[in-house]
């Protein structure tokens, strides 16, 4: 039961917005009871650390198993850390706009363990790009934090547009990504 109350409130909290979304509205769409809603759950927004947390920990997860791949280079490394993160929102679409939208209801206890796993995964993430610019597989002239924050930003928000059955595939965005950060924009001289 617990699952599908997360599973509930992610729908009802991706739809309406968590401020708008209430326990009564929850328990009514699975046809319990409240009691059994705060057997599992102190409050609402415990429902939200809930999904805040699972969400930030399977994506460390992920991004832990890209980078110790031994015979992997760190470009492929960040191709992959991007690949996960578009497919993540592929398959997980509502949960990561819940994880990216309403993170700021969450109380500030909460927020700084949620914080706390969003910046190892950014670190992480510097951490590989500093070993890509050591081994000059990448440039160095930009600091590798603003690249992990345009890796980021790109990356995140497709939850916003991107549509699994639209025109684009996933491999093509992240493709297309992963070119703008590695080679940029401007025009080659031809």
């Amino acid at each position: 039961m617990k699952e599908k109350i997360i599973e509930k409130s992610i729908n009802l909290f991706a739809v309406q917005g968590f401020k708008e979304t209430t326990i009564q509205q929850i328990v009514e769409e699975l046809g319990v009871t409240k009691g059994t809603f705060y057997y599992y759950f102190q409050s609402k927004e415990e429902v939200l650390v809930d999904i805040q947390m699972t969400y930030i920990e399977r994506l460390l997860a992920a991004q832990q198993e890209i980078f110790h791949q031994k015979e992997t280079t760190c470009k492929d490394k960040i191709f992959e850390l991007m690949v996960r993160i578009v497919s993540e929102i592929r398959t997980e679409g509502l949960k990561a706009k819940v994880f990216i939208r309403e993170m700021r209801h969450v109380n500030e206890v909460q927020l700084k363990s949620i914080k706390r796993k969003r910046n190892e995964f950014r670190n992480n993430l510097i951490q590989v790009l500093e070993e890509a610019m050591r081994k000059r597989e990448i440039q160095s002239h930009i600091p590798a934090e603003m690249i992990a924050f345009g890796i980021l930003g790109m990356t995140n928000w497709t939850y916003f547009w991107y549509d699994p059955d639209g025109e684009r595939t996933e491999e093509e965005i992240v493709s297309y990504f992963h070119q703008i950060i590695m080679n940029g924009i401007e025009k080659m001289e031809e």
